[in-house]
């Protein structure tokens, strides 16, 4: 296919270049055929005669310096024409050149001309109103210095053009038409013939003609919809001049909501509504899984659907609350444009007529209201507060004037003004740089050879502080927040997700070690992995456990100074490289549950392609997957692998659940932030080939169902992040952070999936092509709904904090 897009681009400019050419040569036989040349020929022995009388030879208008071929050979024609019509007085040879004097002693002669005479004898001028001197030459660059004889013409004052020709047999030849004044125009058209060739007549040219003639034919049509069209079309969107044809943007006036409104105030009055009507449905389901006043077990699994419902409209009400609070942030800094505005509005209102009419969990399962267990009189209520909003929100208008706005920036970094500093927004230019130059070209190779994403670019991530981000400086690390880690993970993962993941082993290892270490186990291992030198992996998950870390099996028994490990993990996410584990494993097989389980810093070797553990006691083989590649993902068996016995994290027993359970806030803000930066990817593929592809006529961004889905993409895009980047200002200033980085993972996760099935379906049968960027963001968008809790688990995570006594 590669092949082909490069041959119909050569074909293109090809078909361009020759139809000028043919055009010219066309027009000007077309041309020249019209005027009213009368031909005669008359042939005098120049060299036998006295200067010849005007009325034998008869004038002639051609194009200035325009070679012929005549009965006698080889010729060359000069025009002698004043551009103020004054007449030509008389010609004289003198030795090697012509010199053309007018009655005033000074040829006029137009720039035209003069170029011409440089090009056919290397003329040397003094300037306007100065004698002119050319050598007089053949078309084919012979010289006929020295075989013309001397000759004297006198003109009479009648006509201001003559032309005289002279052959290699001493013969002239004249041709006269009264339409002289043409010759410039004549000039331009024949300047590329004069010199190239002795006669255009010649069959060989005309064949020439005629295969460019077709070639030319069959190109420009395909040139004007593949390159000029669209370009046109692009300016007209851009300046808001569309045609009605092509119109992406309606009248401004239907765009804008109705006079006295206000938006922020819209927006607010939703999130209060819909906090209203979510402690309506807490109670309905509270009611429903609970028994004794107590949440039971097993009427919680009864009433799944429901109950993830809950955190489904909790979710929701975060996210209508959220977006209100930045759109008054942004009006309070003077930033609330009209992008963001539309933002606002169709966000809001689409969110509140999904909270009516169904969530979508999945694509095949919706909770509405009435699975919550909410009755008519709580729907009304809420629907009564909404309606407005959501009904002006869904104006066609909006979203197409949000379309023509998008369009106008294809490539910008965020659709819409973010909220963040000027120091977060330094920080995402830096790493947006670099994920264009270092990582984006590569990507779609890296992930069709299922190659490890290089070590250069590893190294220059840990030169970049991509590893120590969050880290205090004392270890290392830049010591900045979670916001920034944020940012950071969504121009990694914009541009590779594998690349933007490497860092959450990092991240996971890094506040594993610095909230639960020993200080020399801080001062050991904190340094090299903020640098980068030491790249850390997760050994959490075993076969047949998944999310149920209470089953986890692998055993680590004290002998002397090591712990030996005994048992298998699976889903290991870079474990080949890596060069440390934390490792999860159970150190009291007495104790119940979580209770037995304790965190090893497990060092080992870096392995490669041919050998992924070259160390005694672990062995492992890799998993084929979809996506998320770069990394690699391993099972791993250990039979009495060794780890320092001083590398029991914290150096305590029966501490690893709880933790682990502190990294969780971390791990899934920075994969809600991942989610976003995939979702980015699959709105700029999306947005990138619905502006250049051309379908019955015009481009796929201006279908409406095409533009549509484009708009929903950057409107839930932002939703995420104001999810994520709350979530993560709460980390930051100390506060439990479970709940709010739940709902992050889970929204973002489907937002991520939604945007990456809608840009590829845009794409038509060529997002179902591996050489097509969208097919590989496809399969890795799909991985974030599973890894970090899967929505399921996640889902039902936040309800019981929903449903806990006393939970807010």
């Amino acid at each position: 296919m590669r092949l082909k897009r490069a041959l119909l681009f050569v074909h293109k400019w090809l078909a361009l270049i020759v139809g000028i050419q043919v055009g010219i040569w066309l027009l000007s036989g077309f041309v020249m055929a019209l005027l009213p040349i009368e031909t005669v020929r008359s042939e005098h022995n120049i060299a036998e005669q006295a200067p010849v009388p005007l009325a034998e030879i008869l004038p002639v208008a051609v194009t200035s310096g325009q070679a012929m071929t005549l009965a006698g050979g080889h010729a060359v024609a000069v025009t002698l024409t004043s551009l103020v019509g004054e007449p030509v007085y008389e010609v004289r040879r003198d030795d090697s050149t012509v010199v053309l004097v007018d009655a005033r002693g000074a040829f006029l002669i137009s720039p035209i001309q003069a170029d011409l005479a440089r090009r056919i004898a290397g003329a040397d001028f003094a300037g306007a109103g100065q004698p002119i001197a050319a050598e007089l030459v053949t078309a084919e660059g012979g010289d006929y210095r020295g075989r013309l004889p001397a000759w004297r013409i006198t003109f009479d004052d009648e006509d201001a053009t003559r032309i005289y020709v002279a052959a290699d047999d001493g013969k002239v030849t004249a041709r006269r038409s009264d339409t002289w004044r043409l010759y410039d125009f004549f000039w331009m058209l024949h300047i590329m013939d004069y010199g190239a060739r002795e006669n255009f007549n010649t069959p060989w040219m005309i064949v020439l003609s005629l295969a460019g003639l077709l070639v030319a034919l069959s190109g420009l049509p395909l040139l004007w919809y593949a390159v000029l069209k669209p370009l046109f079309m692009r300016r007209a969107a851009k300046s808001g001049r569309a045609s009605e044809d092509h119109a992406m943007t309606p009248n401004a006036s239907a765009l804008r909501a109705p006079e006295g409104s206000d938006p922020i105030a819209s927006a607010q009055a939703v999130a209060a509504a819909t906090q209203t009507l979510l402690a309506r449905a807490r109670a309905a389901v509270r009611a429903k899984v609970s028994k004794d006043g107590k949440v039971s077990a097993a009427l919680f699994e009864k009433e799944q659907h429901a109950a993830h419902g809950l955190s489904w409209l909790a979710t929701y009400t975060e996210a209508l609350g959220q977006m209100h609070r930045w759109a008054e942030h942004l009006k309070a800094d003077g930033k609330l444009g009209e992008i963001e505005t539309l933002i606002l509005e169709i966000g809001v209102g689409e969110y509140a007529l999904q909270i009516v009419g169904g969530i979508p969990m999945s694509q095949g399962e919706i909770v509405r209201p009435y699975d919550l267990g909410l009755d008519d009189d709580a729907i009304g209520a809420f629907w009564g507060a909404v309606s407005a909003a959501a009904k002006g929100a869904q104006d066609p208008a909006r979203k197409a004037r949000l379309a023509a706005l998008i369009a106008e920036h294809p490539h910008a970094a965020s659709h819409g003004v973010t909220g963040l500093d000027e120091t977060m927004e330094m920080i995402r230019a830096q790493f947006r740089k670099f994920a264009d130059d270092k990582v984006a070209p590569f990507a779609n190779d890296w992930h069709l050879k299922d190659e490890f994403i290089p070590m250069p670019v590893v190294e220059e991530m840990g030169e970049l502080g991509v590893f120590g981000l969050t880290l205090p400086e004392e270890f290392g690390g830049a010591g900045l927040g979670k916001t920034a880690m944020c940012v950071v993970s969504e121009e990694l993962c914009r541009g590779y997700i594998g690349v933007g993941s490497l860092a959450t082993r990092s991240e996971i290892a890094g506040e594993l070690i610095l909230a639960n270490g020993t200080a020399e186990q801080k001062a050991r291992w904190l340094p090299g992995v903020a640098a980068g030198t030491i790249l850390p992996t997760a050994v959490f998950t075993e076969p047949n456990t998944g999310s149920d870390l209470a089953s986890l099996r692998t055993r680590a028994v004290k002998e002397g100074d090591v712990w030996k490990v005994t048992g298998n993990k699976t889903w290991i996410t870079h474990a080949a490289r890596a060069d440390i584990m934390t490792l999860l494993v159970r150190t009291d097989p007495n104790a119940p549950g979580y209770k037995g389980l304790s965190m090893l810093i497990a060092p080992k070797p870096r392995g490669d392609d041919e050998t992924h553990f070259p160390v005694a006691g672990m062995s492992g083989s890799e998993i084929e997957v979809l996506g998320y590649r770069g990394m690699k993902e391993y099972e791993i068996g250990f039979d009495g692998f060794e780890v320092p016995a001083a590398n029991l994290l914290g150096g305590e027993e029966g501490q690893g659940f709880k933790q682990l359970m502190q990294t969780f806030e971390s791990a899934r803000i920075q994969t809600a932030a991942r989610a976003v930066g995939v979702a980015q990817a699959a709105l700029e593929l999306g947005l990138r080939y619905a502006l250049d592809r051309i379908q019955f006529g015009k481009p796929l961004f201006s279908f409406p169902r095409v533009s549509n889905k484009l708009v929903m993409m950057a409107v839930e895009i932002m939703i995420a992040r104001q999810m994520t980047y709350f979530a993560a200002r709460e980390k930051d200033e100390g506060r439990r952070c479970d709940l709010e980085a739940g709902m992050a993972k889970l929204l973002g996760a489907r937002v991520a999936w939604a945007a990456a099935d809608n840009a590829l379906q845009i794409h038509g049968g060529n997002g179902f092509a591996l050489e097509y960027p969208i097919s590989r963001v496809l399969c890795d968008a799909r991985i974030l709904n599973i890894f970090e809790g899967a929505a399921e688990v996640q889902a039902m995570v936040i309800a019981r904090r929903l449903l806990e006594e006393g939970a807010n």
